[in-house]
């Protein structure tokens, strides 16, 4: 029901490859939320 409520709202995200300056951005959040996971 939440997935057909929110499919009203069309989102377009473009690819990371066009948005080269968030990938560095993306790769430390997960790096530092992956090292706190593991400890």
């Amino acid at each position: 029901d939440l997935y057909y409520r929110l499919n009203v709202f069309p989102i377009q995200l473009p690819p990371l490859r066009e948005r080269p300056k968030d990938i560095v951005a993306l790769a430390k959040h997960f790096a530092s939320r992956f090292a706190g996971a593991e400890g």
